[in-house]
């Protein structure tokens, strides 16, 4: 049985972990619980047209995951979804802050494509070391070592990075980076050769590095976000703001904002206890008053 999915059901060839035993998520008493945590972080995506399915399996306590992106599936309509599972554990224990940046990191993924990439690096490999024991023998053998070490290497990067993406999408829900420490001080670590997941104490100071995302009415992820001044301006003058105005007319009105957060041709311009102003290519697309 399929656990849930957004969109109605389907039927997933995404592979489940090795002995996973699902529960029937129409009886199972936390499933209102996780979906509704689901479906809050989902909305925040960038894959928010993307199907989602999610399969609950009983803990053994031998698990080395809380929950993990698994793979794809198609729909009945042909719409190419995602499919995660989650411990009974997990969904019985964590908090709703913690799900939240659980399903953060999770959907991270699934929008970042870490599966799909790491499945091509993998793929590469294997080819190179073939094509390399058509003329060396036995050089084929030599991916059996080069292969799990890249998948690794690129599965450590692939974690931080989902870190980093999902604290983006808790800003977005109204939550700080603190809600995705929180949770990753509950994690072990899983430490190994071959691991694809970094020590769990490089993943929290790779997120207590990060500047905390500015992200006001919009999906932007934040590259750079910097300290400007300690002008404040006036909620009044928010009615004097129009689209296309350039960076240069908005100081004329306000000053200078107090915080600028800047993601490729956008900018978020953040006044303190008064609004945040978008602009893209130096002029105003859209802004928001803290009262609205």
């Amino acid at each position: 049985m399929l656990a849930m999915i957004l969109s109605g059901c389907a039927t997933t060839s995404a592979r489940l972990p090795r002995g996973a035993k699902v529960v029937d998520y129409k009886t199972y008493p936390f499933t209102s619980k996780v979906m509704t945590a689901v479906n809050k972080v989902h909305a925040v995506t960038g894959i928010t047209s993307t199907p989602v399915n999610v399969y609950f399996v009983k803990s053994t306590g031998k698990e080395n995951y809380s929950a993990a992106h698994i793979g794809t599936y198609k729909d009945p309509s042909g719409a190419r979804g995602r499919s995660f599972v989650i411990t009974t554990a997990s969904a019985e224990n964590y908090t709703e802050e913690d799900l939240l940046a659980l399903w953060a990191h999770e959907l991270a993924h699934a929008e970042l494509k870490h599966i799909d990439r790491k499945v091509k690096k993998s793929n590469a490999t294997t080819a190179v070391f073939e094509i390399a024991n058509l003329f060396v023998p036995y050089a084929g053998y030599g991916n059996l070592v080069a292969n799990p070490v890249i998948v690794s290497s690129y599965g450590k990067k692939a974690e931080l990075e989902a870190n980093r993406q999902g604290v983006v999408y808790l800003a977005r829900l109204g939550y700080s980076k603190e809600t995705m420490l929180c949770l990753l001080r509950k994690c072990k670590s899983s430490p190994g050769l071959f691991s694809v997941h970094p020590d769990i104490e490089a993943e929290i100071k790779d997120v207590q590095d990060m500047l905390q995302p500015q992200v006001i009415g919009e999906k932007v992820k934040v590259k750079k976000q910097k300290q400007v001044s300690k002008e404040i301006a006036s909620l009044e003058q928010f009615s004097l703001l129009k689209v296309d105005m350039s960076n240069e007319e908005v100081i004329n009105i306000f000053g200078k904002p107090n915080v600028i957060a800047k993601a490729s041709s956008r900018e978020v311009w953040t006044y303190q206890n008064v609004g945040h102003i978008t602009f893209k290519s130096g002029k105003v697309i859209r802004w928001l008053a803290a009262a609205d």
